[in-house]
């Protein structure tokens, strides 16, 4: 995995390769930071992997150090995607080619900060041998619920799982809009818990989920389309709730839309709604992720 340093000391913005280059598994794919600030696990997704390895996050200068007492733990078979519980205490961690999800604890001092342990897993298998098979892809936890949501295109549904307990609370499926079932991929939480959003990376739609206050389950709104030609692999909305961005990875294009404050409806900005991934256009760049600075 790569270390990178952001400016030079003149508040330039530009990202400079550190000189070392940090140990990780195979395929190194998902990434996040806890909210305090102190660690940072990284899934491995290739080959036959079933690894997160995990670091310290150094102090001013943002340096990684590998957890050297338990820096391979032990997940679900080409586990993708991670997140970390707001209050930094547990990570979630989506096992694609296991169709599982794997819940990690943190452990107390004296361990090393970062070290974590397997606590329980969840089978998102599908039981019936018709039926498509699950593919679960990336995870978004709840700022103030102890819920979850799993996007899966293989079912075409966002999976619904209650943290305290360890239990699936069920799946939720958009409406299908002009014969044609949306099959979420890449997912969003709103800053304000009330709205969740996924990108469908087969026919360029973004479908909008509202979010129980109290039960934290989903009920699906709207979809809206961003054209026939996008693939949005990713998914971002800005610090003030106000805009979401979609990087679009078939067209190399970024989608704008503003939030409704209310109902969490989304509207595209300008014409013809898009921007260039990169300035000048480069239609090879092909966007794959997207995140927006607070």
């Amino acid at each position: 995995m790569l270390s990178l340093d952001i400016g030079d000391g003149t508040y330039s913005g530009l990202i400079f390769l550190r000189n070392e280059i940090l140990p990780a598994g195979n395929d190194p794919t998902g990434i996040a930071e806890d909210p305090e600030g102190k660690c940072v696990y990284v899934t491995n997704s290739g080959g036959t992997s079933t690894s997160v390895f995990n670091y310290q996050l150094g102090g001013s200068d943002g340096s990684l150090l590998l957890d050297a007492t338990n820096s391979r733990d032990p997940a679900g078979l080409n586990p993708l995607a991670v997140a970390a519980t707001p209050d930094s205490s547990h990570v979630l961690v989506v096992n694609h080619g296991g169709q599982s999800l794997t819940y990690f604890k943190r452990m107390p001092m004296p361990l090393e900060v970062c070290t974590i342990r397997s606590v329980g897993t969840i089978s998102l298998t599908s039981t019936d041998p018709p039926a498509p098979k699950s593919t679960p892809e990336y995870v978004v936890i709840h700022p103030s619920l102890p819920n979850a949501y799993v996007t899966d295109d293989g079912l075409g549904q966002v999976d619904e799982i209650g943290l305290n307990g360890l239990s699936f609370l069920g799946s939720v499926q958009p409406n299908p809009i002009r014969d044609t079932e949306p099959a979420p991929y890449s997912i969003v939480m709103h800053p304000s818990g009330n709205f969740l959003y996924t990108g469908s990376i087969t026919n360029g739609i973004i479908s909008e989920f509202s979010i129980d206050p109290t039960t934290g389950l989903l009920t699906w709104q709207s979809n809206e389309t961003v054209g026939v030609s996008y693939s949005p692999v990713s998914l971002a909305i800005d610090a003030s709730g106000n805009y979401v961005y979609a990087a679009n990875s078939v067209n190399s294009e970024l989608a704008m839309f503003t939030i409704d404050s209310g109902t969490g409806a989304l509207t595209l900005i300008g014409e013809p709604n898009t921007l260039p991934a990169v300035n000048p256009a480069n239609p090879a760049s092909s966007p794959f992720s997207i995140v927006a600075t607070h």
